[in-house]
């Protein structure tokens, strides 16, 4: 992704280093958080006594420890981070308590955490207030979600089973996806006759087989029949499924035709 505002930004899913036809503009990876899909640059920063801070890819994105390298930058428009977290409640509640002023403060141990306002160019390189893209630094590993507020509170955990990266998810997840999203499209189709808008799928072996219909049954089938079902194993699908759905769910579960 390109350090350009959301409505310009250059995205693509293919490796490159910078915007085609712009080599004045850099490309940073993108990490996405687990809970709420919040997407984070993924960055290494350096700092020099000569030239201005500046921010490059980084190629550990599944960084642990703690230091102030390596790191991520969030950039939002419509959810900012505030100037006082705590009053706008986006602190974890680990992350503050109520001092003797009856007024909330962030504990001391956290406060060279919390994230940093930065402005940056185009080109990875921090900026005057007001010029170039307002983002957020916060420091590896991830210790909350500046949108969704999900806390981790060791702090030497890998950032892996916080956020999402491309190419770094298992093959179950894969196929998962790229399967509901086929099975999505053909539902589209209009023309296409109901019994042809099937998905067959492939596997070498009896393990994988088992593997990846255990995964379709707990992250593909339930999700979308709208809510939540009691009813025993062997009537469940068909009656969450006669259930009323809610208004983002699919009318008709795909896995009960």
């Amino acid at each position: 992704m390109s350090l350009d505002p959301p409505a310009d930004r250059y995205i693509t899913g293919k490796y490159q280093v910078s915007v085609p036809g712009r080599r004045d503009k850099v490309l940073l990876p993108l990490a996405f958080c687990r809970e709420c899909g919040q997407e984070y640059i993924v960055v290494a920063r350096s700092t020099s006594t000569t030239t201005a801070p500046s921010y490059a890819a980084r190629q550990d994105q599944d960084a642990g420890g703690g230091n102030d390298v390596n790191g991520y930058l969030y950039v939002s428009d419509d959810h900012p981070w505030p100037a006082d977290p705590i009053e706008a409640q986006r602190l974890p509640d680990s992350w503050w308590s109520v001092g003797d002023d009856g007024a909330g403060q962030v504990l001391s141990r956290f406060r060279d955490k919390l994230p940093q306002e930065k402005w940056i160019d185009a080109a990875g390189r921090e900026t005057a207030p007001g010029e170039g893209l307002r983002a957020w630094y916060v420091q590896a590993p991830f210790r909350f979600c500046l949108r969704c507020r999900t806390s981790y509170e060791e702090p030497r955990s890998k950032d892996f089973a916080k956020l999402a990266t491309f190419a770094a998810e298992g093959r179950s997840s894969a196929v998962t996806l790229v399967s509901g999203s086929v099975v999505h499209g053909l539902e589209s189709q209009h023309g296409l006759d109901p019994q042809a808008r099937k998905l067959l799928t492939f596997v070498d072996n009896r393990q994988d087989a088992s593997l990846q219909a255990g995964h379709f049954n707990d992250f593909a089938r339930w999700p979308r029949c709208g809510r939540p079902c009691t009813a025993p194993p062997n009537r469940r699908v068909r009656r969450a499924c006669a259930t009323t759905p809610s208004p983002n769910a699919s009318p008709r579960c795909w896995t009960c035709r």
